[in-house]
């Protein structure tokens, strides 16, 4: 063989070296970018199970306590900020919705200390429950 053949073996040897670490390093890419948006999915998840969660025990509470008005409706205010926050993927005021929620299940946790017999029921039980097992 001569020089020239050689050296062209060479550059194309290389050449393939480097495209196939390319096509590599985009397919590891391209699997990240998977990872974080099925990650980001199952956050989502939580989130919209918790939102589903609160108007139940919410419902259950409220036979209870009827005269704490303002938590039901720091609830519904907290719930429709996270509403209109998913369907327009604003995470800011996502995480803003997320902590109007706590706050609500705060004040929730102290109308329940209020009222005894509310730890008793098992609708309220379970729902509790499913909430911490969310949280």
């Amino acid at each position: 063989m001569n020089k020239k053949a050689l050296t062209w073996i060479v550059v194309l040897g290389v050449l393939a070296i480097v495209v196939i670490w390319g096509v590599g390093r985009y397919n590891a890419i391209i699997t990240a970018e998977e990872n974080v948006n099925t990650a980001w999915s199952q956050v989502e998840n939580q989130y919209q199970r918790r939102a589903d969660l609160i108007p139940n025990l919410v419902e259950t509470v409220k036979g209870y306590a009827s005269h704490e008005k303002d938590i039901w409706e720091k609830f519904a205010a907290a719930r429709n900020l996270y509403e209109r926050a998913k369907a327009g993927n604003d995470v800011n005021q996502m995480e803003e919705a997320n902590r109007q929620i706590s706050s609500a299940l705060a004040r929730l946790m102290v109308v329940q200390e209020q009222y005894p017999e509310l730890k008793a029921d098992g609708h309220f039980t379970t729902m509790m429950t499913d909430l911490k097992e969310t949280e």
